[in-house]
């Protein structure tokens, strides 16, 4: 009889680890996704600073000599849209070419991470 419960005790404690795993791999993926977010954030606000930065360089009352040329104003604003498009796509593909590689190339610390349980 004690061996019953010995054995169903050790069943349940099973069960739970297995729920706790599950629980963790979801606050997992939850957490990848919110650090996902931010990297794309970051990468946004870094494109957006660098469009930024070429307009303020123009506009800083120098004379240069293309504050009067008629069509240079396009030409720098699409250049600086182009070069901050080229930042975010350079960005985004270092970020998912390193998740890939990490994905691909676990470390020991990531197999036998804290909260892992094993019987």
């Amino acid at each position: 009889k004690l061996q019953d419960y010995y054995f169903a005790s050790m069943i349940m404690r099973k069960q739970i680890a297995a729920t706790l795993e599950l629980l963790e791999i979801a606050l997992d993926k939850q957490r990848n996704k919110l650090i996902r977010l931010n990297l794309q954030l970051t990468i946004s606000t870094i494109s957006v600073g660098f469009a930024g930065w070429v307009g303020a360089m123009f506009g800083m009352n120098l004379t240069s000599g293309l504050e009067a040329h008629p069509t240079m104003f396009y030409g720098v604003f699409g250049g600086s849209l182009v070069g901050a498009g080229l930042l975010y796509t350079m960005g985004e593909r270092i970020v998912t070419s390193t998740m890939s590689q990490r994905a691909e190339n676990p470390t020991v610390e990531e197999y036998h991470a804290p909260g892992t349980y094993t019987f």
